[in-house]
């Protein structure tokens, strides 16, 4: 039966469904998006890609992907002989002669044998230098794997790292008195400086790997002095000279914004790339600091007359950006990505400078503190212990 002619007017005709079509895009975005990623990676990172480094990243993004919550303890060996450092979201360690990597996730992480006699380690954001002090071997590692595995044909006196994988190793040349190479990421020799004149202890290599430092001992008028040779790499004399006289050197590292900080036992002490003086801040008492390549030091100075230690860290100028005193003997520090912790005797004190809050915990046999994946962990003789806030809060 045909409808009437009014009751047709009233139809509602709808507009055509476009979500299955807007969808359709946003996956096909997702994926364009995810194979521009799997590019670059590739293209970035081929030199660490193989069959076996494959399957390792694998099974490390498949141990964290499935792990809801960060792991909360790690054996050690006791009377082994360990070195650890930050790195990345876990923990780099050498435990005699082999090397692990523990992850910020339970049942995931990566270990090496190495067979080094003396490791050391120096942490970029995403490179490892580990190498064998007083040995000739050396490797660059990350979280799942030994990107190259080298020797030298020198005695390893000592090396740094910077923040994006640039690296240096000080060494006791035959026919020479030192020399430092530096390279870059991939392990590519860029330059090799080699003296006669001097004894080079410490190195540096800055922010962009166009620059590198040595600290060089030499002897004048019966005593020992030092200066600080600065170059840019592809020249062969230096482009700074920074004279430190008769002080005692501690650290040596380039900051972020790619000044030069020399710690010493009479202050610390900042230069630009031209070797001006640009800060300085003068002590008489340094006890302990923490000093990372790509950062300013935090130090600990010890208060004359009474029991407490003043907490210092340091701006690009040199001033103080947070001073102040505790109370005991600190026995170790950490610097976390917003704050600090401080290890004193039975007591742990968490800073955390962004929220502009402090957390006191009483702690027992604790003998180190660390920072890892934006928390704290205590060391103890035969374990690793992520700390907890009295309230059950993660730290």
């Amino acid at each position: 039966m045909d409808k009437p002619a009014e009751q047709e007017s009233k139809i509602t005709r709808f507009r055509r469904d476009r979500r299955l079509v807007v969808i359709g895009l946003l996956r096909s975005l997702a994926m364009l998006a995810m194979l521009g990623t799997l590019v670059f990676g590739v293209l970035r990172y081929h030199d660490s890609f193989s069959a076996e480094n494959v399957r390792r990243l694998y099974q490390y993004v498949k141990a964290s992907a499935s792990q809801t919550e960060a792991f909360s303890e790690y054996g050690l060996e006791r009377g082994f002989r360990i070195i650890y450092t930050p790195f990345e979201s876990g923990v780099a360690l050498v435990e005699e002669d082999t090397y692990h990597f523990i992850s910020g996730y339970s049942g995931s992480g990566f270990s090496h044998q190495l067979k080094y006699q003396s490791p050391a380690l120096e942490a970029g954001d995403a490179s490892l230098l580990i190498y064998d002090r007083g040995g000739t071997g050396y490797c660059v590692a990350n979280s799942y794997s030994i990107k190259g595995k080298r020797s030298t044909e020198s005695e390893i006196i000592s090396g740094c790292m910077n923040r994006r994988g640039d690296f240096a190793l000080v060494t006791n040349e035959q026919g020479y008195r030192a020399g430092v190479t530096v390279f870059d990421s991939r392990l590519r020799q860029q330059c090799k400086w080699q003296t006669s004149k001097y004894y080079v202890m410490l190195a540096a290599v800055s922010p962009n790997g166009s620059r590198f430092a040595a600290l060089c001992l030499y002897e004048a008028d019966g005593a020992a002095q030092s200066d600080v040779l600065g170059f840019r790499i592809g020249e062969e004399e230096p482009s700074l000279r920074i004279p430190l006289g008769s002080r005692s050197v501690y650290s040596m590292k380039y900051s972020g914004g790619g000044e030069l900080v020399v710690i010493c036992d009479d202050g610390t002490y900042i230069y630009d790339e031209e070797g001006k003086r640009v800060g300085e801040y003068l002590y008489s008492d340094l006890v302990m600091f923490f000093h990372r390549g790509g950062e300013m030091p935090l130090l600990a100075l010890r208060r004359s007359g009474n029991d407490q230690t003043r907490i210092c860290l340091l701006g690009e100028d040199g001033a103080p950006v947070f001073e102040k005193a505790y109370s005991g003997s600190l026995r170790a520090m950490a610097r976390g990505e917003d704050g600090f912790a401080l290890l004193f005797g039975k007591r742990l004190v968490i800073a955390d400078l962004r929220e502009e809050s402090e957390t006191e915990l009483a702690v027992s046999e604790v003998r180190d503190v660390i920072a890892s994946g934006g928390g704290y962990l205590a060391v103890y003789s035969d374990r690793m212990e992520r700390v907890q806030t009295e309230e059950g809060n993660e730290e």
